[in-house]
């Protein structure tokens, strides 16, 4: 286990603290979802959706530069910046370590992150079912990249289809406001892998 927890923390970290990135104007969104209050918009990926406000910017693994993990397939972020630190949602595909379950996967990860985050806390971990039926772990934390940096919540959506797992995370600062991490919570809820 201890072989991989390297891996997870330098693999989905800087993932984790997206914060103020740059990237051009376009999106790509479809399907409208008018019905709701929140003014959501499903994104489509390849192997995925998930519902996000419509309003919150999209960064492409392509805009995102290279100092960002292969893997990414898609950020959101706040439309409403900060100078330290814009909530924001990211979602990866890796390579699943033969003979892995998710529960290893997961355990794994939290190794790393305890390694590369100060003041860890692990607030909750619990098995989910995905719309659609797939089973997923949700794990909430929270810490701090250095001792200068404000402490983050995340809140971590892992789930195996075949060989590949799919990690979405939400990161937010832990004095955000009430509506932002209701639509942090809206959209892991929607995430449906195809």
């Amino acid at each position: 286990m201890k072989r991989f927890a390297k891996f997870f923390a330098l693999t989905f970290l800087p993932l984790a603290l997206l914060t103020a990135c740059s990237s051009s104007p376009d999106t790509t969104t479809s399907n409208e979802n008018k019905a709701g209050p929140s003014a959501n918009v499903i994104y489509n990926g390849a192997e995925f959706s998930v519902s996000v406000p419509k309003d919150w910017e999209v960064l492409e693994k392509d805009q995102l530069g290279s100092s960002y993990t292969k893997g990414l397939l898609v950020a959101f972020r706040n439309n409403i910046k900060s100078s330290t630190f814009t909530s924001n949602i990211n979602i990866l595909e890796s390579d699943v370590p033969d003979n892995m379950s998710l529960k290893d996967f997961v355990d794994a990860n939290k190794a790393g992150l305890k390694q590369a985050l100060i003041q860890y806390v692990e607030t909750s971990t619990k098995n989910v079912d995905l719309k659609g039926g797939q089973k997923a772990m949700l794990i909430e934390f929270q810490g701090k990249k250095d001792a200068t940096s404000s402490l983050t919540n995340f809140k971590q959506l892992y789930t195996i289809k075949g060989k590949k797992a799919f990690l979405l995370t939400a990161s937010y600062l832990a004095t955000e406001d009430a509506k932002v991490v209701k639509s942090l919570d809206d959209t892991i809820s929607s995430f449906m892998l195809k």
